[in-house]
């Protein structure tokens, strides 16, 4: 109990800090809208759990242990014959439930409100945006409807394009299939088509089929408005990412970064669980050298900046290609767990 108490109270002076500083470093947007600047900040506030709920439970186990061994508590537990770790097993048993708990919020929870404020955000502008539907891009405008199969943001092609044209009546004029379609520029809605059949619908209900080796035709849309318009990995549930990466279809550095952000996902919260087994023996070892909250608490610290470190530089990694983007991720983790697993095996009865 005393373990949960202090980590909530931990979690909640770390939140409350941490929108605290935000919003003074942010507070000149306040005078274009109280609702829009805290819409923001609870946006960016969202980042602060997944990194929050693992510090608080190292802070919190250091604490609540280092007290036990001040008032002589585990002196008793030891003297008493009871096995110490059967004694801290709840706190371990708790922090498993809480990496549990932490991916369950996250995908459910933090994942959705981080898609509404992105909704949010967006307002009217993007309501006529392009939409990614059954493994296709699909966009309408007042004179086109548009078909892809997949969009390329380095080179800004189309691939696998149909293009119906309609006249003001809406009666369909022309219909263009081609293998790739360019955009000038990102912000340019005339694109050029390439090795295009060209089907006209005249009006005594003739239709002609030619074919050009080049085309333009203004979409109504731009290539960054199809940059924009998928929702990124961050912000895509767990169960989205998989199917994601199951129907993939386009550039094999965007598959990376799903798989990189799936992996990462589902091996981040066992930060709970890997941290809280490291701080144990630094907040039961102080008993043989006179108990001290400081010390343990600046070892506890220690790890978990090297922990923290190899997780980014392994997130890093992953997103690179190098290697198998699970591979990084799941290696730290497992060593990490590993390395706590042995310590807390190794503690003195």
């Amino acid at each position: 109990m005393e373990f949960a108490l202090a980590s909530a109270g931990v979690f909640m002076a770390l939140f409350v800090t941490w929108i605290s500083a935000d919003t003074l470093l942010h507070i000149d947007r306040l005078s274009g809208g109280i609702a829009e600047s805290l819409r923001d900040t609870l946006f960016r506030s969202l980042d602060i759990v997944p990194l929050g709920v693992p510090m608080a439970c190292l802070v919190g186990c250091v604490w609540s242990l280092t007290r036990a061994v001040r008032f002589r508590e585990i002196t008793a537990v030891r003297a008493g014959g009871i096995p110490l770790q059967r004694v801290l097993l709840p706190i371990v048993v708790s922090a498993l439930l809480l990496s549990l708990g932490l991916a369950l919020f996250q995908d459910r929870v933090l994942i959705p409100a981080r898609q509404a404020l992105i909704d949010a955000g967006a307002g009217d502008q993007d309501r006529d945006a392009p939409k990614f539907v059954a493994g296709r891009w699909w966009h309408a405008s007042s004179n086109t409807i548009l078909s892809a199969e997949r969009y390329s943001a380095e080179s800004r092609t189309l691939a696998g394009v149909n293009v119906f044209e309609f006249d003001d009546s809406r009666q369909i004029t022309r219909h263009i299939r081609a293998a790739e379609a360019e955009a000038e520029n990102s912000g340019d809605s005339i694109w050029q088509f390439r090795d295009a059949m060209v089907r006209q619908f005249a009006d005594s209900h003739v239709i002609t089929t030619h074919r050009v080796s080049r085309l333009q035709s203004d979409l109504g849309m731009t290539g960054g408005a199809i940059a924009r318009a998928r929702t990124p990995p961050e912000a895509t549930s767990l169960r989205g990412l998989a199917l994601r990466v199951r129907e993939f279809n386009g550039e094999s550095i965007d598959l990376i970064a799903l798989e990189a952000t799936f992996h990462g996902r589902l091996a981040g919260p066992l930060a709970v669980l890997v941290l809280v087994l490291l701080a144990v023996p630094f907040a039961i070892g102080d008993l043989e050298r006179g108990d001290s909250l400081p010390r343990a608490l600046l070892q506890a610290l220690g790890v978990a900046a090297c922990f923290w470190l190899l997780w980014t530089l392994a997130q890093v990694v992953a997103r690179t290609g190098t290697v198998p983007p699970a591979l990084p991720p799941w290696a730290v983790i497992c060593g990490f767990l590993a390395v706590g697993i042995w310590r807390f095996r190794a503690l003195k009865e």
